[in-house]
Protein backbone atom coordinates (compact mmCIF):
# COMPACT_ATOMS: atom_id res chain seq x y z
CA UNK A 1 0.00 0.00 0.00
CA UNK A 2 2.89 2.31 0.49
CA UNK A 3 4.40 1.82 -3.02
CA UNK A 4 0.83 2.92 -4.08
CA UNK A 5 0.83 5.64 -1.80
CA UNK A 6 4.08 6.94 -3.01
CA UNK A 7 3.12 6.56 -6.65
CA UNK A 8 0.25 8.64 -6.48
CA UNK A 9 0.91 11.38 -3.85
CA UNK A 10 0.94 15.03 -4.73
CA UNK A 11 3.99 17.45 -4.85
CA UNK A 12 4.70 19.17 -1.49
CA UNK A 13 3.79 22.62 -3.38
CA UNK A 14 0.17 21.47 -4.53
CA UNK A 15 -2.47 22.91 -2.79
CA UNK A 16 -4.79 20.78 -0.65
CA UNK A 17 -8.51 20.26 -1.62
CA UNK A 18 -9.84 22.80 0.82
CA UNK A 19 -7.28 24.91 0.31
CA UNK A 20 -8.41 24.91 -3.77
CA UNK A 21 -12.34 25.21 -2.63
CA UNK A 22 -11.18 27.77 -0.34
CA UNK A 23 -9.44 30.13 -2.53
CA UNK A 24 -12.33 29.75 -5.35
CA UNK A 25 -14.61 30.87 -2.84
CA UNK A 26 -11.95 33.86 -1.89
CA UNK A 27 -11.56 34.88 -5.57
CA UNK A 28 -15.11 33.83 -7.01
CA UNK A 29 -13.62 32.23 -10.07
CA UNK A 30 -15.08 29.02 -10.12
CA UNK A 31 -12.30 27.75 -13.01
CA UNK A 32 -9.61 27.56 -9.70
CA UNK A 33 -11.84 24.38 -8.90
CA UNK A 34 -10.60 22.66 -12.09
CA UNK A 35 -7.43 22.67 -10.08
CA UNK A 36 -9.69 19.40 -8.04
CA UNK A 37 -9.52 17.36 -11.07
CA UNK A 38 -5.72 15.90 -11.02
CA UNK A 39 -6.25 15.30 -7.24
CA UNK A 40 -9.80 13.69 -8.08
CA UNK A 41 -7.72 11.98 -10.76
CA UNK A 42 -4.91 10.60 -8.22
CA UNK A 43 -7.04 9.13 -5.69
CA UNK A 44 -8.75 7.29 -8.43
CA UNK A 45 -5.22 5.91 -9.61
CA UNK A 46 -4.37 5.13 -5.75
CA UNK A 47 -7.76 2.94 -5.45
CA UNK A 48 -6.92 1.06 -8.57
CA UNK A 49 -3.83 0.05 -6.86
CA UNK A 50 -5.02 -0.68 -3.45
CA UNK A 51 -7.43 -2.96 -4.95
CA UNK A 52 -4.58 -4.83 -6.87
CA UNK A 53 -3.02 -5.50 -3.34
CA UNK A 54 -4.01 -9.04 -1.61
CA UNK A 55 -4.40 -8.61 2.20
CA UNK A 56 -4.98 -11.22 5.40
CA UNK A 57 -8.66 -12.30 5.55
CA UNK A 58 -8.15 -10.59 8.93
CA UNK A 59 -7.12 -7.05 7.77
CA UNK A 60 -9.73 -7.56 4.95
CA UNK A 61 -12.69 -5.55 6.60
CA UNK A 62 -10.24 -2.30 7.46
CA UNK A 63 -8.65 -2.38 3.94
CA UNK A 64 -12.36 -2.49 2.50
CA UNK A 65 -13.34 0.41 4.83
CA UNK A 66 -9.76 2.26 3.87
CA UNK A 67 -10.76 1.57 -0.09
CA UNK A 68 -14.72 2.51 0.67
CA UNK A 69 -13.47 6.13 2.17
CA UNK A 70 -10.92 6.83 -0.57
CA UNK A 71 -13.99 6.44 -2.93
CA UNK A 72 -15.96 8.32 -1.05
CA UNK A 73 -13.15 10.99 -0.70
CA UNK A 74 -12.82 11.23 -4.66
CA UNK A 75 -16.64 11.35 -5.07
CA UNK A 76 -16.38 14.38 -2.74
CA UNK A 77 -13.99 15.99 -4.32
CA UNK A 78 -15.82 15.81 -8.09
CA UNK A 79 -18.69 17.15 -5.87
CA UNK A 80 -16.68 20.03 -5.08
CA UNK A 81 -15.57 20.50 -8.67
CA UNK A 82 -18.94 21.11 -9.12
CA UNK A 83 -19.75 23.55 -6.11
CA UNK A 84 -18.82 26.82 -8.45
CA UNK A 85 -23.05 25.31 -10.51
CA UNK A 86 -24.52 23.61 -7.54
CA UNK A 87 -23.50 24.83 -4.32
CA UNK A 88 -25.75 22.61 -2.40
CA UNK A 89 -23.74 19.66 -4.13
CA UNK A 90 -20.49 21.35 -3.12
CA UNK A 91 -21.57 21.37 0.38
CA UNK A 92 -22.84 18.19 0.92
CA UNK A 93 -19.60 17.31 -0.80
CA UNK A 94 -17.88 18.75 2.15
CA UNK A 95 -19.47 16.29 4.58
CA UNK A 96 -18.84 13.78 2.61
CA UNK A 97 -14.99 14.71 2.62
CA UNK A 98 -14.83 14.68 6.55
CA UNK A 99 -16.80 11.81 6.99
CA UNK A 100 -14.21 10.04 4.22
CA UNK A 101 -10.89 11.69 5.80
CA UNK A 102 -12.51 10.59 9.17
CA UNK A 103 -12.77 6.91 7.85
CA UNK A 104 -9.48 6.59 6.64
CA UNK A 105 -7.77 7.93 9.87
CA UNK A 106 -9.64 4.83 11.77
CA UNK A 107 -8.95 2.59 9.07
CA UNK A 108 -5.54 3.19 9.10
CA UNK A 109 -5.54 3.44 12.92
CA UNK A 110 -7.19 -0.14 12.80
CA UNK A 111 -4.65 -1.52 10.41
CA UNK A 112 -1.54 -0.03 12.61
CA UNK A 113 -3.15 -1.29 15.64
CA UNK A 114 -3.51 -4.57 14.87
CA UNK A 115 0.07 -4.56 13.44
CA UNK A 116 1.34 -3.74 16.78
CA UNK A 117 -0.65 -6.13 18.82
CA UNK A 118 1.05 -8.60 16.67
CA UNK A 119 4.33 -7.87 16.79
CA UNK A 120 4.44 -6.71 13.37
CA UNK A 121 7.16 -3.73 12.82
CA UNK A 122 8.07 -2.29 9.68
CA UNK A 123 11.77 -0.76 8.82
CA UNK A 124 12.06 3.31 7.75
CA UNK A 125 11.52 2.74 3.69
CA UNK A 126 9.46 -0.30 3.53
CA UNK A 127 6.00 -0.15 2.11
CA UNK A 128 3.97 -1.17 5.40
CA UNK A 129 6.26 1.85 7.15
CA UNK A 130 5.28 4.56 4.48
CA UNK A 131 1.90 3.36 4.42
CA UNK A 132 1.47 4.00 8.42
CA UNK A 133 3.97 6.88 9.03
CA UNK A 134 4.65 7.96 5.40
CA UNK A 135 7.98 8.76 4.13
Amino acid sequence: MGLVLVSTSPKASESSVMEIVQKSMVDGKPETLLQLAPIERRYAKFIAGALEIKVPIILAENHLLFINSLESTRASIAGLAEAATDPLKGMLSISVYNNAVGSSVAAITNISSFYEQNGITFEQGEAGYIFLYGL
